[in-house]
C-alpha cells in the first residue's frame, strides 16, 4: 500500500512543480516587461524556487519524520516536486547558448542554495523536534 501513496503524492508534487514554476515565471516575466534592459545572466527562476524549496521541505521532513510518513513525503512528494534534472538541462541549455556565464551562475547558485536550503530544513527540524 505504501507504493500506492508514494505514487499519489508524487503525482501531487509534479501538480505542485508546475504551478511553482508557472507562477514565478510568470512573475518574473512581469518583471522583466517593465525593464528595457535584458540582463544577460537571466536564469530560470522557477526551476531554482522549486528546488530551493524542495531541498528546505526535505531537509524538515528527514528531521521530523521517519518510516512510511517519510517515503511517502520526502521519495513520493517531494521526489514529484523537485526537478533536478530540469534544472541540469537549463544550465547545459544556457551553456550550449553561449551563455556561459549564465549556465555557470544558475547551476553554481541551483547547488549552493540547494544545500544551504536543505541544512537550514535538517536545523529547523531539529530544533521542532
Amino acid at each position: 500500500m505504501t507504493w500506492v501513496l508514494i505514487a499519489l503524492a508524487g503525482g501531487a508534487g509534479a501538480v505542485s512543480r508546475y504551478l511553482v514554476d508557472q507562477r514565478v515565471g510568470a512573475w518574473t516575466g512581469a518583471r522583466r516587461a517593465r525593464h528595457t534592459q535584458r540582463t544577460h545572466l537571466e536564469i530560470p527562476w522557477g526551476t531554482m524556487v522549486v528546488n530551493v524549496s524542495a531541498c528546505l521541505l526535505i531537509g524538515l521532513v528527514a528531521a521530523l519524520t521517519a518510516g512510511e510518513t517519510y517515503r511517502v513525503l520526502a521519495t513520493g512528494f517531494l521526489g514529484g516536486y523537485s526537478t533536478f534534472s530540469t534544472a541540469c538541462v537549463e544550465g547545459a541549455r544556457l551553456f550550449m547558448a553561449g551563455r556561459a556565464r549564465a549556465g555557470c551562475a544558475h547551476t553554481l547558485l541551483m547547488v549552493g542554495v540547494s544545500w544551504l536550503a536543505a541544512c537550514a530544513g535538517l536545523a529547523l527540524g531539529g530544533l521542532a523536534a
